[in-house]
């Protein structure tokens, strides 16, 4: 079944409101994770598959049709913090690896603003995936944060203005980590 109509089924489902919010993230969260070069949510449908913007994004979304109000938070992040254990001589690609920002939301449930984090698929074992949720608490975050903005904007016009401040050698920095990462992502889903 496709991803939206997946969604579109929780959200007219009989569930209570507090299940259709954990049914979502637990739809998002088990999106495979993938830097596709994308943020748009029409490929993230289309390839069933992408990175914490555009998984967020969809989020958002679907908790605002059944009138959830969300905010999106930027953190800046190291790779390195991850604390990956990359094989042999790509290890040195996370310290090379040049600040990143990561999208994750705040929603307002019961009266409070809580932290939604659905970056890592429940197959990447490794990874700070936010299983069992019970739908109130702030959920861990998926990297570890040098800080936390909430943004006004849509994530992926402020990821746009970002990117363009990289000089070309991090740009290659970070056009051969991800390359790496995928096949890594891969390998830690077996």
């Amino acid at each position: 079944m496709k991803l939206t109509n997946k969604a579109n089924s929780i959200i007219k489902s009989r569930l209570t409101k507090q299940e259709k919010i954990i049914s979502l993230c637990e739809l998002v969260r088990d999106i495979p994770y993938e830097n596709t070069g994308s943020h748009s949510l029409k490929d993230l449908v289309e390839k069933g598959r992408g990175s914490c913007t555009p998984k967020h994004i969809f989020l958002a979304k679907y908790l605002k049709k059944i009138n959830v109000p969300v905010k999106f938070l930027i953190t800046p992040f190291y790779y390195k913090k991850l604390k990956l254990a990359f094989p042999g001589s790509k290890g040195a690609l996370l310290n090379e690896m040049p600040i990143s920002y990561h999208t994750c939301l705040k929603a307002r449930i019961n009266r409070k603003w809580t932290i939604i984090d659905v970056t890592w698929d429940s197959k990447l074992k490794s990874f700070p995936i936010n299983k069992n949720w019970d739908g109130q608490t702030n959920m861990k975050l998926a990297v570890t944060p040098e800080s936390i903005t909430e943004i006004k904007t849509d994530p992926r016009i402020f990821k746009r203005k970002q990117i363009k401040k990289y000089d070309q050698e991090e740009m290659r920095t970070i056009v051969k980590f991800y390359s790496f990462f995928g096949e890594f992502l891969l390998k830690s889903r077996k």
